[in-house]
């Protein structure tokens, strides 16, 4: 028996501003319409499918995630030219006696 429904929706909870940019991409990889609805900080997403427009992509998101601009690499840094740390001593004047916690 097949549906009569025309489409099915779906509202997504509050989520952040990337969290939602996931959800808007992957509703258009999918043939979804996707809208933000709300304000900050309740702000959330609602993905519909539409039975004639929406499906199972022709390619899988491991394949389209793969294709993306991906970030560089850091840049490898040689132990020999790092850094090395200061310290600031934390008593003032040297008037205050030594405590040795470990004695």
């Amino acid at each position: 028996k097949e549906s009569k429904q025309k489409s099915r929706a779906f509202s997504f909870p509050c989520m952040n501003r990337d969290k939602r940019q996931l959800v808007h991409e992957y509703a258009e990889h999918f043939g979804c319409e996707s809208e933000s609805y709300d304000s900050e900080p309740k702000r959330n997403v609602v993905v519909t499918a539409l039975r004639d427009k929406s499906g199972v992509p022709s390619v899988s998101l491991v394949e389209y995630v793969g294709k993306q601009k991906k970030a560089p690499p850091p840049a490898q840094v040689s132990s020999t030219a790092a850094p090395k740390p200061t310290f600031t001593p934390l008593a003032r004047g040297g008037s205050e006696p030594k405590i040795d916690w470990f004695g």
